[in-house]
């Protein structure tokens, strides 16, 4: 299944402050990860608005136009990228077999926001992250295997393990 979205004007009003933003950073990388985080998800991009919001070593232009975005995103009504996900999960199980959905994600804040929606509709999930053991990723991953659900996951935690039979 593919997902279709489209951004509401809050949304874009909030991309063009990041792309505002990121003209005033001095440093790339900084850039990069900003929309890496916007494409994310609104938890890990507040948590990188905040840090701007908050350096007294950049530029007053840099803290204001954080702030600006942060009170846009408080502002916004629903996360599109939240129930297109929640929808596509809900089609899978409405047709009958029990899911066995695999998600990686960039950053473990987008990770835990996803793993909660989940876990509010009684959904079995088992979450891989760099924080684990290799051992309890191992352990998560073959609990996922034999019992299905959705498996959350960051890109670098699974590396070493290999996913089988996975939507």
């Amino acid at each position: 299944s593919q997902l279709a979205f489209t951004r509401s004007v809050p949304e874009r009003d909030l991309l063009n402050l990041v792309k505002a933003l990121c003209e005033q950073l001095e440093d790339r990388g900084h850039e990069i990860t900003l929309f890496k985080s916007l494409r994310s998800s609104p938890v890990a991009l507040e948590a990188q608005l905040r840090r701007y919001a908050a350096a007294t070593e950049e530029s007053e232009d840099v803290r204001k136009i954080a702030d600006q975005a942060l009170k846009v995103l408080e502002g916004l009504p629903d996360d599109t990228k939240l129930a297109a996900f929640t929808g596509l999960v809900d089609e899978r199980i409405d047709e009958g077999a029990p899911p066995k959905i695999c998600v990686f994600t960039n950053y473990r804040s987008t990770l835990y926001y996803l793993a909660a929606e989940i876990e509010a509709r009684d959904i079995h999930l088992e979450l891989i992250t760099g924080e684990m053991r290799q051992d309890e990723r191992y352990e998560s991953l073959l609990s996922f295997e034999s019992v299905g659900g959705i498996l959350f996951a960051t890109w670098g935690a699974m590396k070493g393990l290999e996913l089988k039979e996975t939507e």
